[in-house]
């Protein structure tokens, strides 16, 4: 395993620059940065080598929850049909 460390300022205080938002995560810690495009090219190069073309992955979509309510008849006649 190989480790990298890239060094990144939050803010480089140039007017216009263009930036991108990345989150960065490690085992207690969770920032958000934004970077313009000097800074975010270590970050881009690590994600390059680290993905090797693969795409993101897809958005977990949970279904919606839903409360199901059984009235006191309901309860019985599942109980007699064996139903736990």
């Amino acid at each position: 395993m190989a480790e990298v460390l890239v060094r990144v300022r939050d803010v480089c205080h140039r007017q216009g620059a263009e930036t991108a938002q990345y989150t960065v995560q490690t085992a207690d810690r969770k920032d958000k940065v934004d970077l313009c495009r000097a800074h975010a090219t270590p970050v881009e190069q690590i994600l390059a080598v680290v993905l090797d073309g693969a795409e993101p992955p897809a958005p977990i979509r949970r279904s919606k929850r839903t409360t199901v309510i059984t009235t006191p008849e309901e309860l019985e006649r599942l109980r007699a049909t064996g139903h736990r």
